[in-house]
């Protein structure tokens, strides 16, 4: 396992820290491990499990992983230009934030962040020199599109609520439901009293609705109403996230811990050795499906078999090119 400097909060764990990032930003990668800053966000259980996923993931003998969290450094004063590493990784939203503000003269891999949240931070920062490398913390909406096609096989009409933030979106999921044989029917929101009547005339104009992960359409306070809402109508959900489904949702693909932390690890020894092409979607490569069977049995489909489904997936996503959207 590599040698990890652990989340501090002091200025003299901090001080300490530094000076075990004094290595030479240089060293050859596969010769003397490599000096990788890691900038996490308030530790979470999910935030844990993914720097641990990270750590079993990389060679020791290639990487030297340090782990910084946002408070500390900000506790610190640091610029973070100062911090030397070969290559600085953020982890979550707020270390993305503080990163993107300051851009660091290192190579960055901002990483493990809602593409609706960077979106609107790369508009408040944009960058001045080299833009970073990106790792998505959300599933393509075309995998969705694919799944629900996967367990909707009669679907034909499928519904989103799109949120200022997500309002771009409409398009190219059009082209995105097309290749799935879906007409997609959307209505965009400004408000969260606009949502829950837009919602009703999607589910008087869908076989099913497509939620994605906009803040203004799914939240703390709208989540449930909207899942009711669909069940009332005997409309399935096909949702982004494991909790989701557990909270009505029909299905979901999504990525666990253990799947981040292979894809940031990955990308992070791509980005190191010379000559290594990155993948070119910002969307995470691994991921699993999670099923509700008993939404399934309520709208009277058979519950499908979740690896089944994350393995039909796993044979149609796209290899070299992006996904879309």
């Amino acid at each position: 396992m590599p040698s990890v400097t652990r989340l501090m909060s002091s200025g003299t764990r901090m001080a300490l820290l530094l000076v075990g990032l004094g290595l030479p930003a240089g060293a050859a990668f596969g010769v003397t491990p490599a000096p990788v800053t890691l900038l996490v966000g308030p530790e979470t259980e999910a935030q844990r499990a993914v720097v641990q996923a990270i750590e079993q993931a990389l060679p020791p003998k290639a990487v030297a992983l340090q782990v910084i969290s946002v408070e500390a450094y900000r506790a610190s004063g640091l610029d973070p230009g100062v911090v030397p590493p070969q290559l600085l990784v953020t982890v979550g939203a707020e270390a993305a934030a503080v990163t993107l503000k300051a851009q660091p003269p290192v190579p960055t891999l901002i990483a493990l962040v809602p593409e609706l949240t960077y979106r609107t931070l790369v508009r408040q920062h944009p960058a001045r020199g080299k833009v970073p490398a990106v790792l998505y913390l959300d599933a393509p909406a075309a995998r969705q599109l694919r799944l629900a096609r996967a367990v909707l096989p009669r679907a034909r009409r499928l519904g989103v609520v799109l949120g200022s933030e997500s309002e771009w979106l409409d398009a190219p999921l059009r082209v995105a439901a097309r290749a799935e044989r879906f007409e997609l029917v959307s209505e965009i929101v400004q408000s969260e009293d606009e949502l829950l009547p837009a919602v009703y005339r999607l589910l008087d104009r869908s076989d099913a609705l497509l939620a994605l992960p906009d803040p203004l359409v799914v939240n703390r306070h709208t989540a449930q109403p909207l899942l009711l809402a669909a069940y009332r109508k005997r409309r399935p959900v096909i949702g982004y996230s494991r909790a989701f489904v557990r909270a009505g949702a029909l299905a979901a693909a999504y990525s666990a811990p253990e799947h981040l932390g292979r894809d940031l690890a990955e990308r992070i020894l791509a980005l190191l050795r010379p000559g290594t092409s990155l993948p070119r979607s910002p969307y995470p490569r691994h991921f699993a499906v999670e099923v509700n069977a008993d939404v399934a049995r309520a709208l009277d489909l058979t519950p499908p078999d979740p690896a089944a489904l994350a393995a039909g997936l796993r044979l149609q996503e796209p290899t070299g090119a992006g996904d879309t959207p």
